[in-house]
């Protein structure tokens, strides 16, 4: 069995999956928790949910409890327990609440997280899930993800594909998301989780913060949207008002939407493994290292890793950049030392929520003695984990020295195929790539010749996406 968990601001709703069913609301112990935590005077620790509402004004203090919030703001009411307290308690009381039967047969467990949660925060809530539950696989998943497949999962009927823009409007402010269905790997891609923020009202933020990030990501040109379908969903999704409001802002578009009571995140959390397909996201930060400078002092050095466009796996893990052990990137002194520091920064402000100027955050901090000069440090980073780690055993993979011409001809036609994926490209460009491909093979055309006319075409075709 599988247990998906929303943390929401009014309530925490669980859904537990097997073999592909859903269970959500048959029984009392899944129905929605309040997302509350009090500290009675007269007791010895917190307590939460319904407990925490019947404590009410004799609390010595009730703070309301978001995961997000957790990381973003330090004052949840419960002044005298740390965020991390408060989640690994609550986790804990959660756990309680699963029948002994359920929880002998738990696989896994994940908990649905905005994707611009920081590292360190992941993290964070990785080490309160395993604590929470130790005999169960931890895992986290962005919230859009888990809101769309659990929407499909509880409307088999009504399946939004194609790119879609999922307005969450269980927060305030709004968060809003652009993901695809029909990427070329197929499966999900997120490509971006956005806060609305209070500083703007909705037509002012999709005017001066969405409109321009549809427009990168192609999905927006002359003013038209190229969206196939919104899915609203959270507390307001039933609001007249606010649906009226999106249906002028996003004109002509389908609109699905989500009863408030349906909890389409943890039903998502508990089914994204049964779906099959990858999940890939674009990661909303981008990493950079410490390094000294001749002026004396340290400096931040981006890493030239393209988080910014590379579509990753939620469950792979990525080499962000080789680092000498000699290199002005070790921060040691002594001979033989090596002290390796990365940080993390998001993308843009609107990638986090955060309030303010977004700061560098460290998240990693590397120390060992007795390495060698001409040691190169591997600096990898664990999607599903949420960690960077160093590795030392890793040698350069030597190729065989080939042909590069070799059967270019089919590499090439995958290549087409793979580009006729994307909707924005022009079939006739497509068919005349492969003509292109194909007229070396019988009038004794040179390679090379035809290998210049596919790389012009395929050119146009990548011009194309990047500018529809």
């Amino acid at each position: 069995m599988k247990l998906g968990i929303d943390i929401g601001i009014s309530r925490t709703t669980m859904a537990v999956s097997s073999r592909g069913q859903i269970v959500y609301s048959d029984a009392d112990w899944l129905s929605p928790v309040p997302s509350l935590a009090a500290w009675p005077p007269s007791s010895e620790g917190m307590c939460f949910g319904n407990d925490a509402l019947q404590a009410g004004a004799a609390a010595a203090s009730v703070g309301a409890f978001f995961s997000a919030e957790a990381g973003r703001n330090s004052d949840l009411g419960l002044r005298q327990f740390s965020p991390d307290s408060v989640l690994n308690a609550f986790l804990v009381y959660l756990a309680t609440r699963l029948p002994s039967a359920i929880e002998a047969q738990l696989e896994s467990v994940t908990l649905a997280v905005p994707h611009y949660c920081g590292i360190n925060r992941r993290r964070s809530f990785l080490t309160a899930l395993r604590q929470a539950f130790p005999e169960a696989a931890s895992y986290l998943l962005p919230e859009p993800c888990a809101a769309l497949i659990g929407y499909q999962a509880l409307h088999p009927e009504q399946i939004p594909e194609g790119d879609v823009l999922i307005i969450d409007s269980g927060k305030v402010p709004l968060d809003f998301s652009f993901m695809s269905t029909a990427s070329s790997a197929g499966g999900l891609v997120l490509e971006t989780q956005l806060t609305q923020g209070h500083a703007l009202s909705l037509p002012e933020f999709v005017d001066t913060v969405l409109k321009p990030r549809a427009q990168a990501l192609g999905l927006l040109a002359d003013q038209d949207w190229r969206l196939d379908a919104i899915l609203l969903l959270g507390d307001l999704s039933s609001s007249p008002e606010l649906s009226l409001q999106l249906q002028d802002l996003f004109a002509g578009i389908p609109m699905f939407l989500s009863q408030p009571e349906q909890p389409c995140l943890a039903a998502g959390s508990c089914l994204w493994q049964e779906t099959g397909s990858p999940i890939n996201a674009i990661y909303p930060f981008s990493f950079y290292v410490e390094k000294k400078i001749p002026q004396g002092g340290t400096q931040l050095e981006l890493i030239p890793f393209d988080s910014a466009n590379l579509e990753l796996s939620m469950t792979g893990r990525y080499r962000l950049t080789s680092l000498a052990a000699r290199s002005a990137c070790n921060l040691a002194n002594a001979p033989g030392d090596v002290e390796i520091k990365i940080y993390a920064m998001p993308h843009s402000e609107t990638d986090t929520g955060w309030p303010g100027p977004a700061a560098a955050e460290m998240v990693m901090h590397w120390q060992q003695s007795g390495l060698e000069a001409d040691d190169v440090l591997d600096i990898e980073f664990d999607m599903a984990a949420s960690q960077l780690s160093v590795n030392l055993t890793a040698t350069p993979v030597r190729l065989q020295e080939t042909d590069i011409l070799a059967d270019w001809r089919l590499r090439q036609l995958s290549q087409a195929q793979w580009l006729s994926a994307y909707k924005h490209v022009d079939p006739n460009l497509l068919e005349a790539l492969i003509k292109a491909l194909q007229s070396g093979q019988d009038d004794h055309e040179s390679c090379g010749s035809s290998q210049i006319k596919a790389s012009y075409y395929k050119l146009l075709a990548m011009l194309q996406i990047l500018n529809p």
